[in-house]
């Protein structure tokens, strides 16, 4: 004896037969029904449902939970980057009463690029800087003294200015190029304190300083 397969959806209102399956389209009830039997067709009462579908205008409505497409992925703004900058000198450095000077006012959008710089008191502490570029792929905007640092990552750059016999000052920069950005951190040691004294760059605080530069561009580069 043969099953009868019944499927509901919403539509408009008619009857409609396709072999031996029918569909009842009720308007005011908004389901139509589809009724057939099963035996021996296989795959061809799928194929009869599709089209009788198709004839009546019905479409499948996706499931209330599926997910949505949100856009583009938000822009970073001033303010998010002048206090993830504080931060990170205030927490990973650990350098007291710092403050940042923004470039940009709080809500400006870094769409082409940024800049931020920390203070302790009169003094600069650091600033970091990115911009995206095409044609630019230096990141260490062809400045003598950097060397490439593949023990703090594969795309950094070093320019330590303690060590520089020329001229030498407290700074160590920090470069890097992702995707399309390139980027700059730079720590200024001179007459900053930390909560432990004068700051002085350890290699763990070296490798600090390259999270928070990679970390900070990947951001702003997706």
């Amino acid at each position: 004896m043969a099953d009868k397969l019944t499927v509901g959806l919403p539509t408009g209102r008619e009857t409609k037969e396709f072999g031996k399956l029918s569909a009842t389209v009720d308007e005011g009830r908004g389901r139509v029904g589809v009724v057939g039997e099963t035996m021996r067709i296989g795959s061809t009462v799928i194929v009869a449902i599709s089209a009788l579908i198709s004839i009546t205008g019905c479409s499948p409505s996706p499931p209330s939970g599926a997910p949505t497409t949100t856009g583009a992925h938000p822009v970073m703004i001033q303010s998010q980057l002048c206090d993830a900058l504080k931060n990170f000198f205030t927490d990973d450095l650990r350098v007291v009463d710092v403050r940042t000077t923004p470039t940009l006012t709080p809500g400006s959008e870094l769409k082409v690029g940024g800049i931020c710089e920390v203070q302790q008191g009169q003094n600069p502490a650091g600033h970091y800087q990115a911009r995206p570029t095409l044609k630019d792929l230096d990141p260490t905007e062809g400045r003598n003294g950097y060397k490439k640092a593949p023990e703090l990552g594969d795309s950094v750059w070093v320019f330590d200015r303690r060590t520089d016999e020329r001229n030498p000052s407290g700074s160590v920069r920090f470069a890097t190029r992702i995707k399309e950005w390139n980027a700059i951190l730079e720590v200024q040691e001179t007459d900053i304190l930390t909560a432990g004294g004068p700051l002085h760059l350890t290699d763990d605080d070296k490798r600090a300083c390259v999270r928070f530069l990679t970390d900070m561009t990947t951001q702003l580069a997706n």
